[in-house]
């Protein structure tokens, strides 16, 4: 990314919102991310557990844009399905498509459909830190500890801290 091109905005699932609170680093994640919101309903998700609303003062809520949004949205449900959880997933999904935005999820099976529609790029919280890390925002020492401090609190994620910057390369995350 250039001087020139704005930070992409990032629509957040309740996965990564998630786990990032319950590890004590959503002021880490605030640091790492320019342009951050969420839907409605992930809002609700993440407040429905033991979060905060004050957690996440700080991500832009995304009102619904519409049709366009509306007939995206219901693409998303018919393939993920409707329950609380998939219905967060998404309204990610959907409002970051006609927004042209990127969706952030840990959710590997929404991830794959997600992927298998074509309509929206969809990462999770470990293209994050890569990312921050391409962008000078973050040491590897400091990404790998912020995915050992994830894990710990029960992310599932391919690789540990020590495995990440492998991980990414394998991927081609670092090109």
């Amino acid at each position: 990314m250039t001087d020139a091109e704005p930070e992409p905005l990032l629509v957040f699932d309740n996965t990564c919102l998630s786990a990032f609170a319950s590890a004590h680093l959503m002021p880490v994640l605030k640091d790492l991310t320019l342009r951050v919101g969420a839907t409605e309903a992930v809002r609700d998700e993440f407040c429905a557990g033991p979060n905060n609303v004050a957690d996440i003062a700080w991500v832009d809520l995304l009102p619904e844009q519409g049709m366009n949004e509306l007939v995206a949205l219901a693409e998303y449900v018919q393939a993920l399905g409707a329950g609380d959880h998939d219905l967060g997933e998404a309204t990610v999904f959907a409002s970051a498509q006609v927004r042209g935005a990127i969706a952030i999820t840990d959710d590997a099976t929404a991830t794959k459909i997600a992927r298998r529609i074509k309509k929206v790029e969809v990462h999770g919280s470990l293209w994050l830190l890569i990312k921050a890390y391409r962008d000078g925002k973050v040491n590897e020492q400091r990404a790998g500890e912020i995915v050992d401090a994830l894990r710990a609190r029960g992310a599932r994620y391919p690789c540990d801290g020590a495995e990440l910057f492998s991980w990414a390369r394998s991927r081609n995350l670092l090109d």
